[in-house]
C-alpha cells in the first residue's frame, strides 16, 4: 500500500490578479518544512518563488483544494486583504477541518480582531509578536519566525570559521521603538564591556547584483540583504 500523501491548504489573500501580497515569512517557514517531509502544497494565490524563474512555493491552484486538504493554514494577510467576510465564509465552507492561523503582525490592529467569535473556529492561532500582559484566548499560542530557507541558504554561502565580537543591527533606523531605546541605553553598554560591538545598518531598499538576491529581496519587500549576511 502506498503511503498517505498529506496536503496542507494556505490561504495567503494576494493581488487581485492572484500573486503573492506583503511577505508571508512564518507560511513560507512552515510550507518548506511540510514540504520537507513530503506534504502537498496548495494555496490560493501563486507566492514565494524559490529561484529566478522556477517554481512557487505557494502554486495558487485555487481555493477549492482547501475541501481536500488534511490541514488549513490562513495567515493574517489573507484577513487584511479579503476581510472578515470572507474570513467567516473561508471558515464556515471548511466546517470541522483542522485550521491553523498564523499571525506575524506586531501588537497593533489585529490584536483586538483575535478575540472574535470566528476566531475561535482554529485549533490554534500562532503569534509571532505576544505580550504577557494580555490575556489571549486558549487557541492563541507563541511562535518563533523560524529560519526559512532563503535565510539557510544566505548562511551557508559563508564558510564557518573563528569568530569574535558581536553585530549590532537594527535593519530600519526611521522608526523608533521602546525596545531598541532600552538596548541601546541598557544591552549595549553590558555587551560592549564584554565583546567587540561592531554596529552596521543595511539599505533595506537597495536593488542587489545578483538575481537571486534581487528575487529575495523583492519578495521580502526590502528584507533580504547580501550585505548583512557577509557583516553576519
Amino acid at each position: 500500500m502506498s503511503p498517505k500523501i498529506y496536503r496542507a491548504f494556505f490561504f495567503l489573500g494576494g493581488t487581485p490578479d492572484g500573486y503573492q501580497s506583503g511577505y508571508p515569512h512564518t507560511a513560507v517557514s512552515l510550507a518548506e518544512g511540510l514540504r520537507s517531509i513530503g506534504w502537498e502544497i496548495s494555496s490560493d494565490v501563486k507566492a514565494w518563488q524559490i529561484a529566478p524563474q522556477s517554481e512557487f512555493l505557494f502554486p495558487g491552484n485555487g481555493e477549492e483544494r482547501a475541501q481536500g486538504a488534511d490541514l488549513v493554514i490562513m495567515t493574517e494577510d489573507y484577513l487584511r486583504i479579503r476581510g472578515r467576510a470572507r474570513l467567516s465564509s473561508a471558515l464556515a465552507r471548511l466546517k470541522t477541518k483542522p485550521a491553523v492561523y498564523l499571525d506575524q503582525s506586531d501588537l497593533g490592529q489585529t490584536t483586538r480582531q483575535l478575540y472574535g467569535r470566528e476566531f475561535r473556529r482554529f485549533d490554534a492561532i500562532y503569534r509571532c509578536h505576544s505580550s504577557r500582559y494580555f490575556s489571549h484566548p486558549s487557541n492563541v499560542k507563541p511562535m518563533v519566525f523560524g529560519i526559512s530557507e532563503r535565510i539557510r541558504h544566505a548562511c551557508a554561502a559563508y564558510p564557518l570559521g573563528a569568530r569574535n565580537g558581536l553585530l549590532w543591527n537594527f535593519r530600519k533606523q526611521r522608526y523608533v521603538h521602546t525596545v531598541r531605546q532600552w538596548a541601546e541605553r541598557e544591552v549595549k553598554p553590558a555587551l560592549s564591556a564584554l565583546f567587540d560591538v561592531r554596529e552596521s545598518t543595511n539599505e533595506p531598499y537597495e536593488t542587489q547584483d545578483d538575481a537571486y538576491d534581487e528575487l529575495m529581496r523583492v519578495q521580502t519587500g526590502g528584507r533580504h540583504m547580501r550585505g548583512h549576511y557577509e557583516n553576519l
